[in-house]
């Protein structure tokens, strides 16, 4: 796989700015959305928002994950199997947006953004690089 490559809408630039001029060291967070649920989720990105991260990554599980560890693999799997999708990911993640001002990051599969367009995610995008054929047919530069 490429290197993750990151997109960051004119709002979440701001939040991340903010984030990485402040002085000192920064606490980055990540977690699965979806394991052990929906609810646990967003309770979880609040909680570890209030605790003081300077960033929080919530991935999105996905059922073919060749580009994560084992520990990312098992957690995908069982967010699956208990009924997360990527709309509910994205609608978890919004509810708990109303609590913090946290930058908030999904990490996904390049093929996700592709087809469903980069409009519709949240503050951030981190995604590993796509395949030559899939950088020509993007709506998002591969550079981004």
């Amino acid at each position: 796989m490429g290197a993750a490559r990151a997109r960051k809408s004119g709002k979440a630039t701001n939040r991340i700015d903010i984030m990485a001029c402040k002085p000192g060291k920064k606490t980055v967070f990540y977690l699965m959305a979806g394991d052990p649920d929906a609810k646990t989720t967003a309770l979880l990105i609040r909680e570890i928002a209030a605790a003081g991260a300077s960033l929080i990554e919530i991935g999105a599980p996905f059922s073919d994950p060749v580009a994560d560890g084992p520990s990312i693999q098992r957690a995908a799997e069982r967010a699956l199997k208990r009924g997360m999708t990527l709309e509910k990911t994205l609608r978890t993640v919004r509810e708990a947006r109303k609590f913090t001002d946290v930058p908030l990051v999904l990490m996904t599969y390049y093929n996700i953004i592709l087809n469903r367009g980069p409009e519709r995610f949240v503050d951030c995008l981190l995604y590993t690089s796509p395949s030559p054929r899939d950088r020509t047919r993007s709506r998002m530069p591969s550079s981004a």
